[in-house]
This record gives C-alpha cells, structure tokens and sequence, in this order.
C-alpha cells in the first residue's frame, strides 16, 4: 500500500458521490480533537484490526496504530484529505476525482457501509472486494468486512469504520465449493467408470477415454488450485521457454472441450490469426488462457461463436477471445474483483487470477471491451520476447 498521491481535483466533477474537500484547517482541527481524546485512542489502539474515522465528506481524520503500521505512517499529516480507498490505492481512487467518484465505487461496499450510516444514523456492515496496486504496480485483491458506526467525539458528529481481513474465510468458502461440487463430481464420475470397467470384461473405448478425461479433469483442477495459491504468496515460479501460440491455444481449447462445458459452443480461432514463437511461461500462459476461455465459455449460449486469435502488435503478442454476449454495467465495474461472480456463491476467482498471472508474473497486461453488436473481447498483451 502506498499513500502519496497528487490529487487532479476537477472540481465539482464525479460520476457517483460527491468530490467535495475540506479545508486543510478544518481536517487537522478535527484530527486534534481525536488525538486528544485519551479514552478513545486508547480503546481503539487496543484493537488489532484496523480501525479509521471518518468526517462527513469521507475523509480520513484519524487512523488507529494497526492501520498506521500497516501503511506505514508516522503521522497524521500524510493521511490528510486522503479519503479510505485512496489510502489503501484502490484502482478506482484515481479514475474521476477521488475515492467515492467513479462510476464502480457505487458497488464498494466500504463505501456502501459509510453511506448507510450518513443516511440512517445507524451501525451498518458490508463487505468489500478492493482491487488495489502494491508497490510494484501488481493487482492486489483485498477482502474485508467493513462495520460503520456514528460516533460523537468534542460534540462533533464522525463515522467510525473497522476492517476485518476476510480473505481466508472466502478462500475457505471457495475451496469447499470446488471440493464439495467440482472436485467430488468428477471423483464421483470416475468411480462410476471405475464400476463399469470392473463388471465388464472388455470395457469399451469410450469408457476408457471418458475415465482418462475425468482423471485428467481432477488433477487439473487441483493443480489451478495449488497454482493461484503460490500466486497469492508471491511463490509461483516462473519457467521462460519458447511457447508457440497456435500450440499454446489450441491446446487450451482442447482442454475446455474435454472438460465438456463448451457443450454446442463453437471453439475456434479467427482467420487473422498469427503464428508467433516468443519467449514466456508456458504452464502460466496456458492457464491464463484456460480461465478466459472457460469464462466466454460460461458466458454464452448454445450455437454461440467464441474466437481466439493472438497477434503482434508493436512489441507485445496479443491474445484475444471473444463471445457474443455483451457484459451489464455492473459486471463491467467489477470484472476483476475478486469473489465478484455473476455465477454463484464461491465463485469469482477466474478473471482475478487472469490478471493476477498476467501482470505480477508475466509482466503484461489483461484488458476488456464490451461492445453491442461485437460482444465481449479480453485482451492478454505480453511482452514479445525473442531469446
């Protein structure tokens, strides 16, 4: 995290809340009022989890110790005028004017708890999904519960907001998902298999082939995994070899026609396709791949066309995969957060971990447009590595 930040205050324009800043006289004189307060600094300070208070328009005006460490600030003077999503560097904080500005913080929940209790004079809990930016530009999903409280300190009216990192209960959550319905599933199915071979002295081809496939399903499945776990630790290796991209998605689409989710849907790659060999990790890559096409996959309908091309353009290889179907605004505004699925409960970790293997390891970038009339493009531009 990081809290430097030059405000382009435009004033006036937003696409959501209100941009509106105090003046610096007024923010340290509210900060003094609650630094001088002994009683609350004392039982706020005594709390692990990090605890922010808030004034009317949003911005920060006292951090506790836990906050403070983490972000590493000595004083208060570097948190002022900064509102709670600009602290932490939330991707959205810069798009318009500030935290609270852009079009995607209306689905924040952070902000969504501080708004309820502004309008009811009430406690309010949400969670929030932040994607943020550490301080090597990599994606960075934080999950929280946020608990706004009103609170009165000098006889002045703030918000009190405490975050609880909820992110192992999710992974937690996601996992048991994947185990109890994906994973148990497929095991289920083999075991199926396993009972025909077993009574049937000459067991077919196909069942063969239907039992090779499924125990290939569960090991891959537990290899992603295990994959987007030592990403997240900042432990997944990276292995440079020449990877050819016809190789490279024809592979991937083989892999999603065995998983049998493409159904009626039409795999393929578009006549401008280029063959390109150039240096990168293959194994990442290939799940990258995998995930974008399994998600335009879970998009579409039956007789839908998806196409995936890669070309150069200057000195990136570009891949591109395409559905018809054209994305809702609030998906648009959260595609890559992680947890956010238009699929379900435990879902949501597949455009996150796109972006996550594209840009922390492989040193690209992972873009979207969703168009009428031309549906929903993601595009994967890496760097074109020759040797």
């Amino acid at each position: 995290m990081r809290v430097e930040r030059e405000f382009l205050m435009k004033k006036g324009k937003t696409d959501f809340l209100s941009a509106e800043r105090s003046e610096i006289a007024i923010l340290k004189s509210q900060m003094k009022q609650i630094e001088s307060d002994e009683l609350f600094n004392h039982i706020v300070n005594s709390f692990q989890k990090i605890i922010l208070v808030i004034n009317d328009k949003r911005e920060i005006v006292y951090k506790n110790d836990a906050f403070a460490e983490i972000l590493g600030i000595k004083t208060s003077e570097e948190i002022i005028s900064l509102r709670p999503g600009e602290a932490v560097n939330c991707i959205h904080a810069d798009e318009v004017n500030g935290c609270g500005t852009s079009k995607a913080c209306q689905y924040c929940g952070a902000l969504r708890a501080i708004m309820d209790v502004l309008k009811t004079k009430k406690p309010a809990s949400r969670e929030c999904s932040i994607l943020s930016k550490d301080e090597e530009e990599n994606p960075r999903s934080i999950l929280l519960k946020v608990d706004a409280t009103p609170i009165k300190i000098s006889g002045n009216d703030f918000i009190m907001v405490s975050f609880t990192d909820i992110s192992d209960s999710k992974r937690k959550e996601r996992l048991e998902r994947i185990f109890y319905h994906d994973i148990l599933n497929t095991a289920g199915a083999i075991n199926g298999l396993v009972e025909i071979i077993d009574m049937d002295e000459k067991p077919s081809p196909h069942v063969i082939t239907l039992l090779k496939k499924s125990s290939k399903t569960l090991i891959e499945e537990l290899l992603v995994q295990r994959q987007i776990f030592l990403a997240e630790n900042n432990e997944l290796e990276i292995r440079m070899e020449i990877v050819n991209t016809d190789d490279v998605i024809q592979d991937a689409i083989s892999h999603i026609e065995s998983m049998q989710i493409s159904n009626d849907r039409l795999l393929m790659t578009c006549d401008e396709n280029e063959n390109i060999d150039f240096y990168s990790d293959k194994i990442i890559l290939r799940r990258i791949l995998i995930n974008a096409i399994k998600n335009a996959v879970e998009a579409s309908v039956d007789n839908d066309r998806i196409t995936v091309c890669s070309y150069r353009e200057e000195d990136n290889v570009i891949f591109s995969i395409n559905n018809p179907k054209v994305m809702d605004e609030p998906t648009r505004l959260q595609v890559f957060k992680k947890s956010f699925s238009t699929k379900g409960k435990g879902r949501g970790i597949g455009t996150f971990s796109m972006k996550l293997l594209t840009e922390k390891y492989l040193s690209g970038t992972v873009s979207f447009e969703s168009k009428e009339g031309e549906g929903t493009t993601f595009f994967i531009s890496l760097p074109y590595i020759k040797q």
